[in-house]
């Protein structure tokens, strides 16, 4: 009786400890499957090295290692953002030339028309170099955005020029959204879709542009360096810019600053639409901020086609600064490919800066002169 007593009681006991502790054996269980079963899911699906894991440290590769899955997405989304811009430009409605180079490295977006005269004087160098340069070169396109008033005109000067890069017509679309102050204008896109450089064809399209874009060495280097320098010398072997300008024959405002520190030659016509935009902000910026500063004077050499029409266009915004008329000569020898145009020169003729009036003529420009 006393020996069947103590073995209940130790049934009794055992048992309690089974139900209070049991759960351990599940715990200890499933953590033996997780520690074989995570490296192993980590590795076939992630790309993680299951002996990094092992180890406790991560393993430090040369190249990440991605997982067949994810290697897929990106060989799918990866020749979506190379060609960006070529596909863009399919919606086009190209009047010329409609087999583009879809799969170019870069695309170069001209805009001109051909009521433009800086256009008419840039399109039979930039046709003759896509020819020679540019036609059979899979890495670099470009696509000619026509801003004439009609497709008739645009294709009439197209094929004046015999030009043989892709032309969209006026109302052709423009599916990247370039918008620029004035033409003729270019800009630089990698294919996919961003900007490396804008500006004047006469700056950035050119074999010595293209080189770099290539990553190649322009031989012509040093002879642009060359010619570079001589032009600069050129405009410094002048006299002072003040008494250049006495050769000058104003029509307008004829007393100029002549003992100003820097002069602003501002080159446009009132037959040109950007040049129509900017006048009345150069006006009232003349009047406010320098008419009565001694450092800096604004000179207007007049691209109009006669004296009267310049001299009607500078009365309607009621000018300040002097204005040279359209024949009333150039002694200080500066020449540009589009207008407006504006040249900063020092009191000695010393060009610090040239451009467009929108970033060069401003309040934040002239504080800087200062």
């Amino acid at each position: 009786m006393a020996w069947n007593q103590s073995t209940e009681k130790y049934r009794t006991v055992n048992g309690g400890i089974g139900k209070r502790h049991g759960w351990l054996w599940v715990l200890w269980v499933f953590a033996g499957v997780a520690a074989v079963a995570v490296p192993a899911y980590l590795t076939s699906s992630v790309g993680i090295d299951s002996s990094a894991i092992a180890d406790g440290v991560p393993e430090v590769m040369d190249e990440p290692v991605i997982s067949p899955k994810l290697s897929n997405l990106i060989k799918e989304v990866k020749p979506d953002l190379a060609c960006f811009v070529g596909k863009k430009l399919r919606s086009c409605d190209f009047l010329l030339n409609k087999d583009f180079k879809k799969n170019a490295k870069y695309y170069l977006c001209l805009f001109s028309a051909s009521w433009c005269p800086p256009c008419r004087r840039e399109m039979p160098r930039i046709a003759k170099t896509y020819a020679e340069t540019l036609k059979d070169d899979p890495d670099i396109e470009l696509i000619h955005f026509s801003r004439d008033r009609d497709d008739e005109k645009a294709t009439s000067w197209a094929n004046e020029h015999n030009v043989k890069f892709p032309v969209v017509g006026p109302n052709g679309g423009n599916p990247l959204d370039l918008h620029s102050s004035g033409i003729p204008h270019l800009f630089i896109l990698k294919a996919d879709g961003t900007l490396v450089e804008e500006g004047h064809p006469m700056r950035i399209f050119n074999e010595a542009k293209f080189c770099e874009l290539k990553g190649e060495a322009d031989p012509d280097q040093a002879k642009v360096t060359e010619r570079e320098d001589t032009n600069s010398g050129r405009i410094k072997a002048k006299d002072k810019v003040a008494k250049a300008l006495q050769e000058c024959d104003f029509m307008l405002n004829k007393s100029y600053k002549k003992n100003a520190k820097y002069y602003l030659c501002l080159l446009s016509a009132s037959w040109c639409p950007p040049c129509r935009r900017e006048m009345p902000r150069i006006a009232k910026l003349y009047a406010e901020k320098i008419r009565s500063d001694r450092d800096i004077e604004l000179i207007h050499f007049s691209c109009d086609r006669d004296e009267e029409s310049a001299k009607a266009w500078a009365t309607e915004h009621n000018v300040k600064f002097p204005v040279v008329a359209p024949d009333g000569g150039n002694p200080l020898d500066l020449e540009c490919h589009g207008i407006p145009h504006l040249f900063i020169l020092k009191s000695d003729g010393t060009l610090v800066e040239e451009g467009h009036p929108a970033s060069l003529f401003t309040e934040r420009k002239l504080r800087e002169l200062k």
